[in-house]
């Protein structure tokens, strides 16, 4: 999982920046449907989806995505690697093959 988020990380910093990326992560770590998804998680012993974390990138306040593929992306590993070390690393929900699954999901969608 790291290296797909960090491959992305690098390209979306290339092609945007990196006060677009901070901007993107700070909405991503501040956003009330990570906050959900992570209580569902932690109440119900549930793995997201690869789609959760696609709907909170794309629910973030300001519609600066529109049909940006690249952003939403991002956003959506942004959620997943806050997931995975604020829930599943303390929780043990999900293994370390199905987070790299959910970032192979994330990536290629």
């Amino acid at each position: 999982m790291e290296n797909i988020y960090n491959q992305h990380r690098s390209s979306y910093i290339y092609n945007n920046g990196q006060n677009k990326f901070d901007n993107l992560y700070r909405k991503v770590s501040e956003s009330g449907k990570l906050a959900q998804l992570q209580g569902y998680s932690v109440q119900g012993g549930m793995i997201p989806s690869a789609g959760d974390f696609l709907i909170v990138a794309t629910s973030l306040p300001g519609a600066f995505f529109g049909f940006n593929t690249e952003a939403k992306k991002m956003g959506a590993l942004i959620a997943l690697k806050i997931w995975d070390e604020t829930v599943n690393r303390v929780y043990g929900i999900a293994s370390t093959h199905e987070i790299h699954s959910k970032a192979m999901s994330i990536a290629g969608s």
